[in-house]
């Protein structure tokens, strides 16, 4: 009996340490568990990078290892901080921020977020809106030489400043012709911002240039002539003789397609109420070649009183050699559409 009781109390005493050692061990598992999920904010994105565009701006940087989602920061002032403006929830590692006004420019930062929380910020990149643009130029009133009836403005060769506007863009120019109020022609020196002159920057806005400074748009404008009527011509002399006419890419003009724009004159006691300001050669529907000048004599000999359009039925010469008078029509347009 008594070594009945030893035994129980042994039996007793084992079982309550294998206990005990259980619980320490399912203890020090938790502890160990927890330790390895506590999870720590990341590291800021790096290789950040802004690009300006037409109403808007476009963001990418490395992706970070971890990262469930990111944070763009963003305003319009330097000094990016986690209290600027947020865009949340962003699934990939670029963006794009529209909806902005253009010419201007934006500051960003970006940071990764996980389960801890959001990261630390990248560094600061900017970035600048391109500045409004249109591309149509019509007419204010259609403009009709012989055949061909233009409803877009007459544009010349697209030329290059070789410098750049504050979003970066290369600024080119480019003489545009218009006709309105069916009896005016105006010539505006404008400033595009593609090498095609199709996109011109918006009337009144300012563009800040590199090296020219501020420039608006037009740079100015100027009339050819007021009161047009346009009249075809005849390449020859009374006495039958051919006078040559070449257009701008030094083609031989057949006779019949010439056609003088009839305008007031601003020298009536040269040649009366009128004069010729420009000859111009309809080549197509998206191409005219022509030359502008003042022109107070109706014929090629004598003083006639210039007045009335119909009085004006040959062409002017501009150039006379040895007796020879030839035309050469120095400026080819395009149709502006």
């Amino acid at each position: 009996m008594k070594y009945l009781f030893y035994w129980i109390v042994l039996i007793f005493g084992i079982s309550v340490l294998a206990s005990s050692c259980a619980k320490s061990d399912d203890s020090s598992t938790a502890s160990t568990d927890n330790s390895s999920s506590e999870a720590t904010t990341l590291s800021a994105p790096s290789g950040l990078t802004a690009n300006g565009g037409a109403n808007q701006a476009t963001l990418d940087w490395t992706a970070v290892s971890g990262a469930s989602s990111y944070t763009v920061y963003w305003d319009n002032t330097t000094g990016i901080s986690s209290s600027s403006t947020a865009i949340t929830s962003v699934s990939t590692d670029n963006y794009t921020h529209s909806s902005l006004d253009n010419g201007t420019t934006n500051y960003y930062k970006v940071a990764a977020v996980n389960s801890a929380g959001t990261g630390s910020l990248s560094s600061e990149v900017s970035a600048t809106t391109n500045l409004s643009t249109f591309s149509e130029f019509p007419m204010d009133d259609n403009l009709t030489i012989g055949s061909q009836t233009y409803s877009h403005a007459l544009k010349k060769t697209c030329t290059s400043t070789g410098d750049t506007d504050q979003s970066g863009e290369v600024v080119y120019y480019a003489d545009v012709i218009k006709y309105l109020d069916n009896k005016s022609l105006l010539n505006r020196f404008v400033w595009f911002s593609d090498s095609s002159c199709t996109k011109a920057y918006s009337m009144g806005i300012s563009i800040v240039t590199e090296n020219m400074g501020t420039l608006s748009n037009p740079r100015y404008t100027q009339t050819i002539a007021d009161n047009i009527t346009v009249v075809q011509l005849s390449n020859y002399y009374d006495n039958g003789t051919a006078f040559p006419v070449f257009d701008s890419d030094n083609n031989s003009v057949d006779n019949g397609s010439m056609y003088g724009f009839i305008a007031n004159s601003d020298n009536v006691s040269r040649g009366g109420p009128l004069k010729m300001a420009g000859l111009v050669y309809p080549k197509s529907d998206n191409e005219v070649h022509a030359t502008w000048g003042s022109w107070y004599a109706c014929a090629f000999t004598g003083s006639d009183n210039c007045t009335s359009p119909d009085n004006f039925t040959r062409i002017q010469d501009n150039v006379n050699v040895g007796g020879t008078a030839t035309l050469q029509l120095d400026v080819k347009y395009s149709v502006a559409q």
